[in-house]
Formats: structure tokens, C-alpha cells, sequence
């Protein structure tokens, strides 16, 4: 009953078989996690920034880097810009998780140094 991706996209072919309503959820969670752990660099970006304009500076290069790294056209199929980086399958998704995984990690360390620092020390 439901129609598979390849008839919807006739030119590209996607790792799995799936439906456009999994293609249409898969590509949501995928945003939800990139925006969540992109919330958490930027989050630790501002702590690390002395000032508004240091911090500005960051965070267009972060948009640079993740823009032409993570941004795909196609999620889930062999013509995405992550799978003609590395040439492995699915790595779009493998980097959104690194991206995640690497922003939680940044976040409890930052947390952890400024549990350690003395609040009434200047």
C-alpha cells in the first residue's frame, strides 16, 4: 500500500528500504538531534567567549563547519554530502551522533570545571 522511496526519487537510492512517511520521520529526528547537540556546542562556545563579539566570531565558524559538513541534501541515500566524504554507509547519521555524543560530553566537563571553581574567588 505504501509507496517505497525509489518511486518518489527515481534518480538516487537510499540505503534501506523505507516509506516517505519513515524517510519524512527519520529526517525529523535527524534535525531534532543535529539542533539539540548544535544548542549544546553553542551553549559551550558562550561559556568559553570573554566577550559579544569573540563570541559571534565563534559561532560563524561553527555555522561554516557544520554547514558544509553536516547539511546533506539527501539523508539516508549513497548521493549525501557525509556518505561522498567518507565513502561508508550512513555515515550522516554516524556524524550527527558523534556531533551529539561530542557536544554531551563537552557540556559535562564544562560542568564539572565550573562545579570545582570557588565562587567567591575572583
Amino acid at each position: 500500500m505504501f509507496f517505497k522511496m525509489p518511486s518518489v526519487m527515481v534518480d538516487y537510492q537510499p540505503w534501506f528500504s523505507m516509506t516517505f512517511a519513515m524517510y519524512l520521520f527519520l529526517n525529523a529526528l535527524i534535525i531534532l538531534v543535529l539542533s539539540f547537540s548544535v544548542a549544546l556546542i553553542t551553549s559551550w562556545v558562550s561559556l568559553k567567549s570573554k566577550n559579544y563579539i569573540d563570541l559571534l566570531l565563534k559561532i560563524i565558524i561553527e555555522y561554516f563547519v557544520l554547514r558544509y559538513t553536516v547539511m546533506y541534501g539527501y539523508a539516508f541515500y549513497f548521493e549525501s554530502a557525509p556518505n561522498d566524504l567518507t565513502g561508508l554507509p550512513n555515515s550522516d547519521v554516524t556524524y550527527v551522533v558523534l556531533l551529539l555524543c561530542v557536544a554531551i560530553i563537552l557540556c559535562i566537563v564544562s560542568v564539572k570545571n565550573q562545579a570545582k571553581k570557588d565562587l567567591l574567588k575572583n
